[in-house]
């Protein structure tokens, strides 16, 4: 789980451990890095706006470690020319923070 936002990696954390997952959590690119290379996760959570490293560019050195992690980003944007960077650059799924009461566990499922 990988956000600056406390409140939102809480309750997603707590969403997805209900549902088994073992969760770890970051709050900005390189500590997040650090983490998945050590914890080597099945899916990643990621913010699309992160404090210290682009969001794109944190998915391109994940999936140069991790080739099949699933990863979805959780993000507030919505215009057609950002969900076309995430999908070009291998994102899964692209979610709202708006869903945070109804988390996206079955797409990660």
């Amino acid at each position: 789980m990988i956000d600056d936002e406390p409140d939102v990696t809480e309750v997603l954390s707590r969403a997805l451990a209900g549902e088994g997952w073992e969760v770890r959590g970051a709050a900005d690119g390189a500590s997040a890095l650090a983490e998945a290379t050590a914890f080597r996760p099945h899916a990643v959570v990621l913010d699309w706006m992160l404090p210290d490293i682009d969001a794109l560019q944190v998915l391109h050195l994940l999936r140069r470690e991790l080739k099949t992690v699933c990863v979805l980003f959780l993000t507030a944007r919505d215009a057609v020319e950002d969900r076309i960077a995430g999908i070009t650059a291998g994102l899964g799924v692209a979610t709202s923070p708006g869903l945070a009461s109804t988390p996206p566990i079955p797409h990660i499922s």
